[in-house]
C-alpha cells in the first residue's frame, strides 16, 4: 500500500503544485527577511523558522493554515475513497490496522518532507547568498530565556551553536507536523465528512497557537523563549494529538462497518 499512495500522489496534480507553493514561500522569505530592519546578530534569524521576515507573511501562509495542506494533499480525496467504498477494496490486500497505518503515514510523511525540503532549502541559500549580519550578541541575554533555572547554560549554548539549534527547531516543526497530518488522514478515514474532518482539525489546530505554551515556541527558534519552553510546548501539543490518533485508531480497528 506505501508504493500505491505514493503512485496516487505522483499522478496528481496536488501534490506537485503544493511543493512548488512551499518551496515559492520559503524563497520568498529570503529577500524579505535580507530586507528586515531588525537587529539581527547572527545569520541563522535569517532563516524561516526564525520569523523575523516582514509582517511575518511566509511563517502566516505555511503554519496557521497547515490543515489547509493535508486537506488538498490527501484528506479530501481519504473521504472520497471511503465514501465510494474504494478504500474497502484496498483493505482486503492488507489487514485491517496494517492498511489504515500505512496509508496515513505515508501522506504524513510526504507532506512533512515537502516542509522539510522547503525549510532546509531555504537555511542552504540563506547560508550561501545571505551576508551574515556583523553585529556580536550579548551572552547575558541567553541566560535569561530558559524556563527551568537548571537550564540557563542551555540559552548560552543555543547563541553560540546557531546552525544546529535550528536544526532542532525544524526537527521540532517536523514532529509537529507530521503528527497532526497522520491525525486529519485518520479523521477522513474514520469520520469521512467534510463537515466534522475540517471542522476539527482548524479548531484542533488554532487552539494550540492560542494557550500560554503555544506552538510558536516549539518551532520558532531565536525570540525571548529558550529551548526549555520549546520542549514543553512540544510535548502539551505531543501528548494529546497522540492519545486521539490512537483512540481514531482504535475506534476503526474495533468497529466492523468501518
Amino acid at each position: 500500500m506505501f508504493t500505491i499512495e505514493l503512485k496516487k500522489n505522483r499522478h496528481l496534480l496536488y501534490p506537485w503544485l503544493l511543493l512548488l507553493f512551499i518551496c515559492i514561500i520559503t524563497l520568498a522569505d529570503i529577500f524579505l527577511s535580507s530586507k528586515s530592519t531588525l537587529g539581527l546578530s547572527f545569520i541563522a534569524q535569517k532563516m524561516i523558522l526564525a520569523s523575523n521576515s516582514r509582517g511575518h507573511v511566509a511563517a502566516i501562509l505555511l503554519f496557521w493554515v497547515f490543515p489547509l495542506y493535508a486537506f488538498l494533499l490527501f484528506a479530501e480525496r481519504f473521504i472520497k475513497e471511503r465514501t465510494s467504498n474504494a478504500f474497502l477494496v484496498e483493505q482486503i490486500r492488507t489487514p485491517k490496522k496494517k492498511g489504515l497505518l500505512t496509508k496515513c503515514i505515508t501522506n504524513a510523511s510526504l507532506l512533512t518532507s515537502f516542509f522539510a525540503l522547503g525549510f532546509l532549502v531555504n537555511s542552504l541559500i540563506v547560508l550561501l547568498l545571505i551576508p551574515k549580519p556583523s553585529a556580536v550578541f550579548d551572552q547575558r541575554y541567553a541566560e535569561m530565556l530558559e524556563v527551568f533555572t537548571s537550564w540557563e547554560k542551555v540559552g548560552t549554548w543555543i547563541y553560540a551553536h546557531t546552525n544546529i539549534t535550528y536544526m532542532i527547531y525544524v526537527l521540532f516543526a517536523c514532529i509537529i507536523f507530521f503528527l497532526m497530518s497522520l491525525l486529519i488522514g485518520l479523521l477522513a478515514l474514520v469520520f469521512p465528512n467534510r463537515k466534522v474532518v475540517y471542522s476539527f482539525a482548524m479548531i484542533y489546530w488554532l487552539i494550540w497557537w492560542f494557550i500560554p505554551y503555544d506552538l510558536s515556541m516549539a518551532i520558532q527558534p531565536f525570540t525571548e523563549y529558550g529551548l526549555s519552553y520549546a520542549i514543553v510546548a512540544l510535548l502539551i501539543f505531543t501528548i494529546p494529538t497522540i492519545l486521539i490518533i490512537y483512540l481514531l485508531i482504535r475506534r476503526y480497528a474495533t468497529n466492523d462497518y468501518l
